[in-house]
């Protein structure tokens, strides 16, 4: 079964935190992968905006954590999942340039599954498995 990553930079605000993440952040599957679709480009825009993300496709893979962070949603397949099916995100605290921290979040979606036990308020690695 093929199925989308979204990786979305939903929102991006300076905070005051007392710890922060890594910045750079790493493709969300372990194995063989596509980019569907590439961040500020307008192959998924309806509207005429540009995308937010990297849209990876891929099959039979583990779906890993981008970076360390999160859980803030886990959305099961139904009628109120927006047509995304199975979805994860993060949130990420990220040291800037400026020594300041950001929040931001990655999107897993299309998933075939979560990883069992995962729960929002979790806090997870960058790598760890998430979802099939």
């Amino acid at each position: 079964m093929k199925k989308t990553i979204l990786m979305l930079a939903l929102a991006v605000f300076g905070v005051t935190v007392a710890s922060a993440q890594d910045a750079k952040f790493r493709v969300p599957v372990n194995g063989t992968y596509k980019i569907q679709c590439t961040i500020n480009s307008a192959c998924a825009s309806t509207t005429g905006g540009k995308h937010t993300g990297n849209d990876y496709t891929a099959s039979n893979h583990d779906i890993v954590a981008s970076n360390a962070g999160k859980v803030v949603l886990l959305q099961q397949n139904g009628d109120a999942d927006h047509g995304l099916g199975n979805t994860i995100i993060l949130e990420h605290k990220i040291t800037n340039a400026q020594g300041g921290t950001e929040i931001m979040y990655s999107q897993y979606s299309h998933l075939e599954s979560f990883i069992g036990g995962l729960y929002v308020g979790e806090a997870v690695v960058k790598g760890q498995k998430i979802g099939t």
